[in-house]
């Protein structure tokens, strides 16, 4: 479930993952992409938990990646271009920030 914090479970257990931009529903497409960047992540994720730790690494990707964008952004249309941009530009310390993540929950 997306939204001001996304809520990623395998059934067992749920991560939230905190942070991103309203401005990602004013985006055409975004839905699309984020299903993209989690198969790319799930695809690189390697052991037991790899669809999980994958989906949950590619929320963090796309809320650091929107918030970049929104920093630069002056509406939907140039939010869509630094949107591309950033997500070529997120990196490990974009993404592992602690605030980022809530305490595990069970599902």
């Amino acid at each position: 479930m997306s939204g001001a914090v996304d809520a990623v479970t395998d059934g067992a257990r749920t991560e939230r993952i905190a942070g991103g931009s309203a401005l990602l529903t004013r985006m055409t497409g975004g839905g699309c992409s984020l299903g993209a960047v989690v198969a790319a992540c799930v695809a690189a994720a390697d052991g037991p938990d790899a669809a999980f730790a994958g989906t949950i690494a590619a929320h963090a990707v796309y809320a650091a990646a929107s918030e970049r964008a929104a920093a630069v952004a002056t509406g939907p249309g140039s939010f869509a271009v630094a949107f591309l941009d950033a997500l070529a530009g997120v990196d490990a310390v974009d993404v592992s920030a602690p605030e980022r993540f809530a305490k595990e929950v069970p599902a």
